[in-house]
C-alpha cells in the first residue's frame, strides 16, 4: 500500500502492522502496531485495558459511561472525546406491514424513546434526542415531546422481523451494558403494541443483502454527518434508491435536498435542513434516540497532539510514542 504501515501478520485475534518508513516526519511513530481483537474465552477489550495491556483504544461515547471510566482508571488510561456527530437510530421498514402504518411507527417511536428516557442506567450518561441531525450541526431542531400516548393496537398479534444481536438481546443478563439496555427498550416498545418478535442475529445472516431487499421490519443502525454541510450525507443516506439507503416514503426530503444543493443562500439552506430534519421525525421510519462520538482512550506514553481526531481509521504515523518503563 501507499501508507506508512503494511500488514506484517494477521490472525483471528491480532493484526500486526509494521512501519515502512516512507514519511520522514513520522520520527516518533511506533515501529510496530498490534491491533488486538480478543477472541479467547473470558477475554475482552475492557479486561485488556484494566490489565494495562492496551496503549490505545477507540470506543463510542455510548459505551464509555462513568462506570466504564472507573473500571479503567487503575490502568491510567486518559481520554479524548470527539464531537457527537454520529446519529444512532432504529430503522422501521415503511414499505411492508405492519410498519407501513405511519401511526404505528409514530406510536413505536414515542414508546421506544420514553422507555430509554425512563431507564436509570441509560439516562445519566446519554441524553435521548429525537432529532436526526445532531446538535451543533446545520438543521438541528429540538423535536416535540414524545411522551407515550396510548399505544396503537391495530396490529397486535402480527409478527415483526427484528435484527438484534442475540447476545445483546439476552435480557436475563445480570450485567446490563448499553447493548442490552437498547435491546430491552426495543423489545418492550414492540410488546407494548402487542407485536410478536422474530429476532434475527445480523451476524448470522446476509445483513446488508437482506437490508437492501427490505427483508426486515426493524433494525438498529448509525451514521455520521458533516456539521457544516449535512446535505451531502443526507443525499447519500436518503437518495440511493428504495432499499439502497435509508427508507423514506415522503418525496419532500429528496426535493428539499435538491433545493439545498441548488442554493447558495446560507439562511435558505439552514431552513431546508430543518425542514428535512422535521420530515424525518414526522415520518418516523427513522427513529433517532441518541447522538454519539468516538472516544480515544490512551495511556500516558501515547501523544495524540499531532493526530487528526477526525480521520477514520486513525493515522498511526501521527501518533508519537514513548516506550514504557523498561522497554526500548
Amino acid at each position: 500500500g501507499s501508507g506508512e504501515y503494511l500488514i506484517a501478520e494477521r490472525s483471528p485475534d491480532k493484526i500486526v502492522l509494521k512501519a515502512r518508513h516512507v514519511f520522514k516526519s513520522a520520527k516518533k511513530a511506533p515501529e510496530i502496531v498490534e491491533m488486538l481483537v480478543p477472541t479467547a474465552k473470558n477475554s475482552s477489550p475492557l479486561k485488556l485495558m484494566m490489565q494495562g495491556g492496551v496503549d490505545l483504544a477507540i470506543k463510542t461515547s455510548l459505551d464509555v459511561d462513568a462506570e466504564f471510566l472507573e473500571m479503567v482508571k487503575p490502568a491510567g488510561m486518559r481520554q479524548r472525546k470527539l464531537p457527537a456527530f454520529r446519529m444512532n437510530f432504529a430503522v422501521l421498514n415503511p414499505f411492508r406491514p405492519p410498519f407501513s402504518d405511519p401511526e404505528l411507527r409514530r406510536s413505536f417511536r414515542d414508546a421506544f424513546q420514553e422507555r430509554l428516557r425512563s431507564d436509570p442506567l441509560f439516562s445519566p450518561d446519554t441524553r435521548v434526542d429525537a432529532s436526526f441531525i445532531p446538535k451543533g450541526a446545520m438543521g438541528y431542531t429540538r423535536m416535540p415531546s414524545t411522551k407515550s400516548r396510548k399505544p396503537v393496537m391495530s396490529h397486535a398479534g402480527e409478527t415483526v422481523t427484528v435484527f438484534l444481536n442475540k447476545k445483546a438481546a439476552n435480557l436475563l443478563k445480570k450485567k446490563r451494558v448499553f447493548g442490552t439496555i437498547l435491546s430491552q427498550a426495543v423489545v418492550d416498545a414492540l410488546e407494548l403494541h402487542g407485536l410478536k418478535l422474530n429476532v434475527v442475529d445480523p451476524y448470522s445472516v446476509d445483513y446488508w443483502g437482506r437490508m437492501q431487499k427490505g427483508e426486515y421490519d426493524l433494525l438498529l443502525h448509525s451514521s455520521v454527518i458533516s456539521a457544516e454541510n449535512p446535505f451531502e450525507s443526507l443525499r447519500t443516506l436518503f437518495m440511493r434508491g428504495k432499499f439502497e439507503g435509508l427508507p423514506v416514503t415522503s418525496g419532500d426530503i429528496g426535493a428539499n435536498i435538491e433545493k439545498a444543493d441548488a442554493s447558495s443562500d446560507p439562511a435558505q439552506r439552514r431552513e431546508l435542513a430543518e425542514k428535512i430534519n422535521r420530515a424525518i421525525f414526522e415520518e418516523a421510519a427513522i427513529v433517532t434516540y441518541a447522538h454519539s462520538g468516538l472516544v480515544y482512550l490512551f495511556n500516558p506514553q501515547v501523544d495524540l497532539s499531532r493526530c487528526s481526531m477526525f480521520l477514520s481509521p486513525i493515522e498511526f504515523r501521527a501518533v508519537s510514542w514513548a516506550p514504557r518503563q523498561g522497554e526500548k
